[in-house]
C-alpha cells in the first residue's frame, strides 16, 4: 500500500485534489476486492422446507421438547422421490453465430453491474466497464460452438441424470448410515414417496404397517452452474445438486422436520469436458448423493442407542 501512494506525489498545489481522488478511488477498489474475496460459499447450502413450501403442515416444537422428537422409537420407514431430478444449465456456453454474438454482447454488457453490490466503489467503476464488457461479451458470443454442439453435451449429461437412479441411490445412502446411527428398524419403501418436487404424500394408511415415522428424502435437481463473468463462450461449470430431507410422523402426517441441502461440486470444468468425461460425472453425482444422505441422517437420527 505504501508503494501505491509513494507513487501519487503531489507535484502541485492544483493537482493535489485531483490525486486526492484517485488516492480514495483505489482505496475503495481494494476495499471492494477484499470484501468480495471474503463472502465465498461453502459447499452446502441449508433452507427450510417452510420457506419453500409455507403451506405444509409442520408442528411446532420448542426447544424443550426436542429431545422428545429424537426419542421416537420403533419402526422408521423410508421413501424416496419417484421422479427425475430437474436437469438444468445456469450460466452456461454460448451458442455460436449472430445469436451467439447478441447473447453474449447484451450479458457482457450488464455483467459490470454486479459490482455495485460491492458498494460505492463497484456503483463508480461498474459504468466505464460496461462498453468493455459488450465488447468482449460479443467477441467471445460470435466465437462459441455451434448451437447443435451445445445441446449434444447438454442432452448428454441430461441422460446420464436420468439413468443415474439418484433417488434409490440416496435412499439406500441414508438407510445404511442411519443403520450404523441408530437403533432403529429402518423399512424400506419402494411404492411410496413424492412423484414430484413439493409433492406431500400421505403417509397414514403406513400405521397398519406397524411403522412411527417415515424419512423422505429426494434429489430435486441437479444443476451446472457458469459463475465467469466474461467467458460466456466457454465457461467453467460446477455442479450443484438440491436434495430434499424430511421426517413425517405417521399418525397424523405431521412434518416433524424438514430441510432442504445444495451440494456443489469442488471441481469446476467446461461443458464440453463434463460431456467428455461421463465416468467423472457420475462420480459427481455419486458424491453429492452421499453427502446429501450424511447430512440428513445426521439431522434426524439420534446418537445409537439413544432411544
Amino acid at each position: 500500500m505504501r508503494d501505491v501512494f509513494r507513487t501519487l506525489e503531489w507535484c502541485s498545489r492544483g493537482r493535489s485534489r485531483r490525486h486526492s481522488l484517485i488516492a480514495g478511488i483505489l482505496v475503495l477498489v481494494l476495499v471492494a476486492q477484499v470484501g468480495c474475496a471474503g463472502s465465498g460459499t461453502g459447499n452446502f447450502v441449508r433452507m427450510s422446507t417452510h420457506e419453500l413450501f409455507p403451506d405444509a403442515r409442520k408442528e411446532t416444537v420448542s426447544p424443550s421438547q426436542e429431545g422428545g422428537i429424537h426419542s421416537v422409537s420403533g419402526k422408521v420407514a423410508v421413501a424416496s422421490g419417484r421422479f427425475d431430478p430437474k436437469f438444468d444449465i445456469m450460466g452456461g456456453p454460448a451458442k455460436g453465430g449472430t445469436r451467439g454474438a447478441l447473447k453474449g454482447a447484451v450479458e457482457g454488457f450488464f455483467a459490470p453491474l454486479q459490482l455495485a453490490q460491492a458498494g460505492l466503489a463497484g456503483i463508480l467503476i461498474a459504468p466505464f466497464l460496461m462498453p468493455v464488457g459488450l465488447v468482449v461479451g460479443a467477441v467471445e458470443g460470435g466465437s462459441a460452438e455451434p448451437a447443435v454442439t451445445v445441446e449434444v453435451r447438454a442432452g448428454a449429461l441430461h441422460e446420464m441424470v436420468k439413468t443415474q437412479k439418484m433417488q434409490e441411490d440416496l435412499r439406500s445412502r441414508v438407510v445404511h448410515l442411519g443403520s450404523l446411527k441408530t437403533a432403529y428398524t429402518l423399512m424400506v419403501l419402494t411404492d411410496r414417496g413424492p412423484n414430484a418436487p413439493g409433492d406431500r404424500p400421505d403417509y397414514r394408511p403406513l400405521r397398519q404397517e406397524g411403522a412411527q415415522t417415515v424419512i423422505e428424502v429426494a434429489v430435486e435437481s441437479v444443476t451446472l452452474h457458469g459463475g465467469g463473468v466474461f467467458n460466456h463462450a466457454n465457461p467453467a461449470l460446477v455442479v450443484g445438486v438440491i436434495g430434499i430431507g424430511r421426517w413425517v410422523r405417521i399418525n397424523d402426517n405431521v412434518e416433524l422436520y424438514g430441510n432442504r441441502f445444495t451440494y456443489y461440486s469442488k471441481s469446476n470444468r467446461t461443458l464440453a469436458e463434463w460431456a467428455g468425461d461421463p465416468e467423472g460425472f457420475r462420480n459427481e453425482l455419486n458424491q453429492a448423493t452421499a453427502e446429501i444422505a450424511e447430512k440428513i441422517v445426521q439431522n434426524i437420527f439420534p446418537r445409537k442407542g439413544s432411544n
